[in-house]
């Protein structure tokens, strides 16, 4: 569809929500009557899922549909890591052109165009998922301190822990595949940053269409906001200044502007 259209077509990449918990994935029914073989990625991943303070797996979200989501850490040596492998390669095989690092299941482009575990962010997916940290590993210097600035517990901060997968996984989309990486979130390493330098094909980054302020998270690498999703009521922002704008395009546009942010409305995305 994006070819016919004349765009670039780019595949969802998710690197750690999984639908595989051990029930029917109600969202992918079984074809042609076939018996439901519900995926176990919780035991065939053991050793990549992400773990709260009671060394609980931790799920994006809980959907009445059966399928609640569980979160995997990919690194360069786990199990998990060889699933994005596989799945980056699975993208160009089906014809794709590059990644689309977010939410949604895919984006057409055109060519003229520190929390606690337990703490959700509505971020995704560039960097951490719906938790920043996961306990029952550690990446060497994070740890958990209580009142008294005492150490309880050592962690693993995610985007230092899957940073060096991440990053290989760049190179196989731009230099093995000549593809395009698009992320939502900038980045937030100096790893990353350093590796964009004088690359031919650097990420691009932009900040999803919500609070109006998360135009800062991407102002100093690529200022590229979307526009406020048109079914979003009115009154949504917690910034006074932007609180009136809702769903109008232009006022998205022009707040944008007064950031500096390069706005793109699309009313098909």
């Amino acid at each position: 569809m994006a070819k016919r259209g004349g765009g670039t077509p780019l595949i969802y990449l998710h690197t750690q929500i999984s639908t595989g918990n051990a029930i029917c994935n109600a969202t992918v029914p079984p074809l042609g009557g076939a018996a439901c073989k519900p995926l176990e990625d919780a035991t065939t991943h053991a050793d990549s899922r992400v773990l709260d303070e009671n060394l609980t797996h931790v799920h994006y979200t809980k959907c009445s549909g059966g399928s609640d989501l569980p979160l995997f850490l990919p690194t360069a040596t786990n199990s998990y890591g060889d699933v994005m492998r596989q799945y980056v390669e699975k993208v160009f095989r089906l014809g794709a052109e590059g990644v689309f690092h977010v939410r949604a299941m895919a984006f057409f482009l055109r060519a003229s165009a520190v929390s606690p575990s337990h703490t959700r962010h509505d971020q995704d997916e560039f960097g951490q998922s719906s938790v920043s940290y996961t306990y029952g590993a550690s990446d060497g210097v994070s740890v958990m301190m209580d009142a008294n600035h005492s150490a309880t517990a050592e962690v693993a901060q995610c985007e230092l822990l899957k940073g060096s997968l991440e990053l290989e996984l760049w190179r196989s989309i731009t230099e093995k595949h000549g593809g395009l990486m698009f992320g939502n979130g900038a980045p937030t390493t100096r790893t990353w940053i350093d590796a964009m330098r004088g690359a031919a094909r650097p990420s691009v980054h932009f900040a999803e269409n919500s609070l109006h302020h998360r135009i800062g998270w991407v102002q100093a690498y690529t200022p590229l906001m979307l526009t406020r999703y048109q079914k979003l009521p009115y009154s949504t922002d917690d910034d006074p200044k932007y609180a009136h704008i809702g769903k109008n395009v232009w006022l998205n546009v022009l707040a944008h502007v007064s950031a500096a942010a390069v706005c793109h409305h699309d009313d098909a995305v």
